[in-house]
């Protein structure tokens, strides 16, 4: 495909088929898109003795390592993750110091070899869930945490084997399972985004930031 910017043809970027599969499934309306190409192993539970790799890479896998204080992270360690990709939306000011909170989902591909250990590992997070919810045809573990001055809650699904969801909204959530189920026709950063000209779709972690004026105020 081409575009012109500026009085220029410029070439977008071909995009793998995972991620644009994943892009398909995302609420169109997603302003921050993180992306870690694998495979990478899942990092134990992270802390501040972390690489530049590692620690950019927490970005689109923090939610999932923290969780319960590594819940996920202490099974799923080792295990080969092929991409990794987090989009939110909505960002507030926390009450305190800390992250902003957002609407936003952490999305894990794993290898198929490992497939059985990410199913093991979500079958947990169902034991020790304090409550669960229906989402279509897929089941969330909602758990809450509190970072800093804010209460998060973090849903837990996997709408599709090997394939793990980590979500801070469960209408974020919901919209990335309902778009799984339905072909859409719309798709989250379309190819018209002139931030795709700018980017290396092969870099090891490469993000883009494309805000909304409905949620400017906030």
């Amino acid at each position: 495909d081409s575009t012109t910017t500026h009085g220029q043809t410029t070439t977008t970027p071909k995009m793998p088929q995972d991620l644009n599969q994943i892009l398909n499934w995302l609420p169109n309306d997603s302003e921050t898109l993180i992306v870690a190409n694998g495979p990478f192993e899942l990092p134990a539970k992270l802390n501040e003795l972390q690489t530049f790799l590692n620690s950019t890479r927490s970005l689109t896998v923090g939610l999932v390592t923290q969780l319960q204080d590594g819940l996920l992270a202490k099974q799923l360690q080792g295990k080969k993750v092929l991409i990794a990709v987090e989009a939110s939306r909505r960002f507030t000011p926390p009450k305190g110091l800390g992250m902003m909170p957002f609407e936003g989902c952490q999305i894990l591909k794993f290898d198929v070899a490992d497939h059985d250990a990410v199913q093991a590992a979500v079958d947990s997070c169902f034991d020790k869930a304090p409550k669960t919810v229906q989402l279509g045809d897929t089941n969330a573990a909602v758990f809450k945490e509190k970072w800093g001055s804010d209460e998060w809650s973090l849903l837990v699904a996997q709408p599709q084997r090997g394939l793990l969801l980590c979500a801070t909204n469960q209408n974020f959530l919901a919209q990335i399972i309902k778009r799984m189920e339905r072909e859409s026709l719309d798709r989250a950063f379309p190819d018209s985004l002139p931030e795709w000209q700018h980017l290396n779709l092969n870099s090891s972690v490469w993000g883009m930031r494309h805000y909304r004026k409905d949620s400017a105020n906030t």
